[in-house]
């Protein structure tokens, strides 16, 4: 895998996310100072 492919299964499986909060992701819920994704509206 590369590309994006790659940024997406990594994400999904680093971060624990499921495919639905992945693709709601917006720039601002990253925060790129703390290294830290912010995931609203989860299901847990």
């Amino acid at each position: 895998m590369n590309g994006v492919y790659k940024l997406i299964f990594s994400s999904m499986n680093g971060c624990g996310l499921r495919m639905n909060e992945l693709l709601r992701l917006r720039i601002k819920d990253i925060d790129f100072g703390f290294d830290n994704i912010y995931n609203w509206d989860s299901k847990s």
